[in-house]
């Protein structure tokens, strides 16, 4: 799994007051703060979510997050985007 630059970022808790510890959200998050790079198919896979996009959308709009994105290109041929806090 590729990481980012491990900045100092806020807990969960601090970050999205008021989400539950078992919400997709909480956990996303969680994982993006560790500097962990997620794709929409790790929202699948990982949190069990189809809404991946969605929630990346809420961090950033409600909660004031700065989550970034890139296209990369995969072996295959396809494009997907990463996610990644900056």
């Amino acid at each position: 799994m590729k990481t980012t630059d491990n900045k100092k970022w806020k807990s969960p808790e601090e970050a999205l007051p008021g989400v539950k510890h078992d919400a997709a959200l909480y956990r996303i998050y969680e994982e993006l703060a560790k500097g962990i790079i997620l794709t929409a198919l790790d929202g699948i896979t990982m949190f069990r979510t189809m809404h991946f996009g969605k929630y990346i959308s809420i961090l950033r709009k409600d909660y004031h997050i700065p989550v970034s994105s890139r296209w990369i290109q995969l072996d295959s041929g396809k494009s997907c985007k990463e996610y990644f806090l900056d």
